[in-house]
């Protein structure tokens, strides 16, 4: 809701307060913690070249 005044009509001071924002953690992941992990690992100890990745990193 953008109308402060709405919101402070509602709700008093803690409605003036903004709430989080962005997406909740994890959300919209396609890897899991341990695959993450992993994959920074191999970025960190290797090259695009050495890993066969037609990309650079």
């Amino acid at each position: 809701m953008f109308n402060i005044c709405q919101r402070y009509a509602e709700r008093g001071a803690a409605g003036l307060k903004t709430g989080p924002r962005g997406p909740k953690p994890g959300y919209g992941r396609f890897l899991s913690t341990e695959q993450e992990a992993e994959a920074q690992a191999l970025i960190r100890r290797h090259t695009p070249d050495e890993l066969e990745l037609p990309f650079a990193l």
